[in-house]
């Protein structure tokens, strides 16, 4: 039977299963052309059960294969629209949607957690960057509130505060 690896294009897979489908053909022709022989048209059908056996695995096998590559190209298309608006949103700042910011960064936190599991450099340099520029923009709101908050103190209170 042919290995999944090796059917990679459109032309190798109809060829492959042209050849599985004369010699299947075959194996009918010969169980009508020798009807005499019932312990050899016994055995043809066992040989033709055993063919359409292998190749209901082989086909189980190929959807699997297409199902998976079909996961792993929508996952990676979700990434980097993910990606793009996590750009905006990141670069942006918290602004006035703290609590949204907090969990895009943690988003980040993930995927640079995901990419670093597999090794996947680019990926990870692009994401260790915005995370850091996340945290960055985080720290100038949070710096920006704090000050805001707060009443000054003017020099002479805090020329004191150090004396005492």
């Amino acid at each position: 039977m042919t290995d999944i690896n090796q059917i990679n294009d459109g032309q190798t897979l109809k060829n492959h299963w042209s050849q599985e489908q004369c010699e299947s053909n075959s194996l009918i022709n010969q169980i009508i052309i020798e009807p005499d022989n019932t312990e050899q048209e016994i055995q043809s059908v066992m040989k033709l059960i055993h063919r359409i056996n292998k190749e209901n695995k082989h086909l189980r096998r190929l959807a699997a294969c297409i199902e998976s590559n079909s996961s792993v190209i929508n996952s990676t298309f979700r990434y980097y629209k993910m990606r793009n608006t996590l750009f905006s949103i990141i670069t942006a700042g918290p602004s006035d949607h703290l609590i949204d910011y907090l969990i895009e960064l943690d988003d980040l936190n993930d995927m640079l957690k995901y990419f670093k599991s597999l090794a996947v450099h680019d990926e990870e340099k692009y994401v260790t960057e915005l995370y850091n520029i996340g945290r960055q923009k985080l720290i100038e709101e949070s710096d920006d509130l704090i000050m805001k908050s707060t009443n000054s103190i003017p020099p002479q209170e805090l020329l004191d505060l150090c004396r005492s």
